[in-house]
């Protein structure tokens, strides 16, 4: 077996380069229906926590003759943020990996690898690429690909596990 390291990606770049090519060819098109101003008002106001995909010269190109079109509608875009996170949230349940260093509510100084099960309940946060699951919260976080052993949760968090609630019930106490 080789044991060396696999290559890692920040948690955007493992995005944008990982998750499914057709979802993001549709974020980038949706991105590209708006002007620059409007991309940096939608990124910083409506979505902080993600990062702008297509480049500024990708992007429309404002309306020079002083004419008002409106409030940019950007439900297109969301939804195809959304679907991009989906396809990534379904990577990250094996295909992708996650490892980080636990600033909250613990501050760790070594990154350990999150279990894969928690991804469905992980908030991503690409600006400062950082994942919070519950009141647990990851910095410099490292996506890789491959396989990988599944983690043991981190000291002090809880792990229910489906029919653990009932453990050493009689069954007429399952109620």
């Amino acid at each position: 077996m080789n044991d060396s390291p696999l290559p890692t990606l920040s948690l955007f770049d493992a995005l944008v380069r990982w998750s499914d090519p057709d979802l993001m060819d549709v974020l980038r098109q949706k991105e590209r229906r708006h002007i620059a101003f409007d991309i940096r008002h939608f990124y910083s106001i409506s979505a902080p926590r993600r990062l702008q995909i297509s480049l500024d010269s990708e992007l429309a190109v404002a309306i020079t003759d002083g004419s008002m079109i409106g409030s940019p509608y950007f439900g297109d875009l969301i939804a195809a943020w959304d679907a991009v996170i989906r396809d990534f949230r379904n990577r990250l349940t094996g295909e992708i990996h996650i490892e980080g260093v636990q600033t909250k509510p613990n501050l760790e100084t070594e990154s350990r690898l999150l279990p894969s099960a928690w991804m469905s309940d992980a908030e991503f946060n690409f600006v400062r690429n950082a994942v919070q699951v519950g009141e647990a919260r990851y910095v410099a976080v490292r996506c890789s690909r491959g396989q990988r052993a599944e983690p043991a949760p981190p000291h002090g968090c809880s792990v229910r596990r489906p029919g653990s609630e009932h453990a050493g019930l009689p069954p007429a106490h399952y109620g």
